[in-house]
């Protein structure tokens, strides 16, 4: 397929697993929410839209799915995929199921959980992305099943 975009960002700031009982169904802050839109504005900004986004269905990652879609253009209800396996799945699930998409487009925005998302987002990035807050973003230029070059790095702070 040539050269594509792989974005990861991680979701927006939760409610802490202290108020919450269930992790799963923990939600993004007011904090969460603006600094997940000022990254939407970012990749706006820099042109990297992709065709689709993968996420998994924990409520925090799913409200920063929707956001993103909505800062980028695209339908909530069409234009994100939701998969099981990406909340607490591991590195090597989540890695496959990148993979798996990546065949199908030219960009895609992947929304994940630390410390799996940190982890791919640094060694993908050949260690630009050292720190990985929430609502964090890398864009990588991917070429195949690896990633070739960084194209942005973004924090909302």
């Amino acid at each position: 397929m040539g050269t594509q975009t792989l974005i990861l960002v991680r979701h927006g700031k939760a409610v802490s697993s202290m108020d919450e009982v269930d992790d799963f169904a923990r939600n993004l802050t007011a904090r969460g929410v603006s600094d997940v839109r000022t990254i939407g504005k970012t990749l706006l900004d820099k042109g990297l839209i992709p065709d689709y986004i993968l996420s998994s269905p924990a409520c925090r990652t799913a409200q920063t799915a929707r956001l993103l879609a909505l800062e980028l253009g695209l339908d909530p209800d069409r234009d994100i995929v939701y998969e099981a396996s990406l909340y607490l799945g591991g590195v090597r699930i989540i890695e496959e199921a990148i993979h798996t998409h990546l065949e199908k487009v030219k960009t895609l925005l992947y929304v994940g959980h630390n410390p799996e998302i940190g982890s791919l987002a640094l060694h993908w990035s050949f260690g630009q992305a050292m720190q990985f807050p929430t609502a964090a973003c890398v864009a990588l230029e991917w070429n195949g099943r690896k990633a070739a070059g960084t194209l942005l790095y973004q924090t909302p702070r």
